[in-house]
C-alpha cells in the first residue's frame, strides 16, 4: 500500500467524523505510506491468509496539559497614600458579603471563578480553555479612592514529548467502550511546570481537531503565586500598572 492509500483512507475519516483509523492490507505497506499514516494518527496492520490479522498495538493520540497563570494590574492612584508594596494592598482589611476578608483573598476567589466558568466552557467545546480577565472595584479606607484590580488568567499550553499513548486492552465497535488502561506521560501537578516530558507550547503550533487527550490543572494556589511574584514589589507612583507583564504560574494544589 502506498502514500497515496493513506491519503485516501485520510481524506474517509475525516469525512465521516471518525477520531481515529486502523487500515489493513495484505500486501504490506511501503516506507512512505507508514510515515504518512505515523504522521496522521493511523494504525497500519497486516492481514494473513490462514491467520488471524494483525491487532493494532497503538492508538496515535496527542497529549496535552494546561496549566494557569495569573498576571494583576492595579489602576489607582498611590501617591496620598502611606501604602509602600503589593504586600500592603493584599493585606488590606474590608468586610464583604457579611464577613472580613482581604484584598488578596478576593483576588483569588475571582481568579477560581474565572477559571472555573473558562473549563467548563472548554469541557463543553472539548478544546483548550480561554484566557479570561476580571476586574474588581473595591472602596476602601485605607486608599483615598477606588481600588481598581485587574485580573488576567492565562492558561499555558504544554504538548507531551511522547509521540504516542499505549492503550493496553479491548475496543467495542458496538458500544465503543475501551475496557483496559491508558498509559501517558507522568504530569507534575504540584510545581510551576508539569515536567521534564512536556513541552510548552507556541501561539503559532497547530493542534489536532481530533486524537487528543487535555488534562486541565486546576485550583493552583493563586494566593501564594501573587505573594511570591508581586508581593515585595514597591508600589510606584501614580498608578500601578500591568506590573511589566510579569505573568506568575501557579502551583497546583
Amino acid at each position: 500500500m502506498h502514500s497515496g492509500d493513506i491519503g485516501t483512507f485520510c481524506d474517509e475519516i475525516h469525512s465521516t467524523g471518525a477520531s481515529t483509523g486502523v487500515i489493513y492490507c495484505s500486501t504490506g505497506f511501503t516506507s512512505p505510506a507508514l510515515k504518512k499514516a505515523k504522521v496522521n494518527g493511523i494504525a497500519c496492520c497486516r492481514l494473513y491468509r490462514n491467520e488471524p490479522p494483525d491487532i493494532p498495538e497503538v492508538i496515535w493520540l496527542e497529549h496535552f496539559t494546561c496549566k494557569a497563570s495569573v498576571r494583576l494590574a492595579l489602576n489607582t492612584d498611590f501617591t496620598a497614600n502611606e501604602l509602600k508594596t503589593w504586600d500592603d494592598v493584599f493585606d488590606i482589611e474590608f468586610e464583604g458579603e457579611g464577613r472580613s476578608t482581604t484584598v488578596l483573598d478576593a483576588i483569588a476567589e475571582a481568579f477560581g471563578s474565572g477559571e472555573e466558568e473558562t473549563v467548563s466552557k472548554a469541557k463543553e467545546r472539548g478544546s483548550f480553555p480561554d484566557d479570561w480577565q476580571t476586574v474588581l472595584t473595591f472602596d476602601l479606607d485605607e486608599i483615598k479612592g477606588e481600588l481598581q484590580a485587574l485580573i488576567v488568567g492565562h492558561w499555558k499550553v504544554y504538548r507531551a514529548r511522547m509521540e504516542a499513548i499505549l492503550l493496553d486492552g479491548s475496543y467495542c465497535l458496538s458500544d465503543k467502550s475501551f475496557q483496559g488502561s491508558l498509559t501517558g506521560p507522568a504530569i507534575d501537578v504540584r510545581g510551576y511546570h508539569p515536567g521534564e516530558a512536556w513541552m510548552e507550547m507556541r501561539d503559532d503550533e497547530s493542534v489536532p481537531s481530533s486524537n487528543k487527550v487535555i488534562a486541565i490543572l486546576l485550583q493552583g494556589d493563586v494566593k501564594t503565586a501573587l505573594r511570591e511574584g508581586y508581593g515585595a514589589r514597591p508600589l510606584r507612583q501614580g498608578v500601578e500598572m500591568a506590573c511589566d507583564n510579569t505573568v506568575c504560574g501557579l502551583i497546583s494544589a
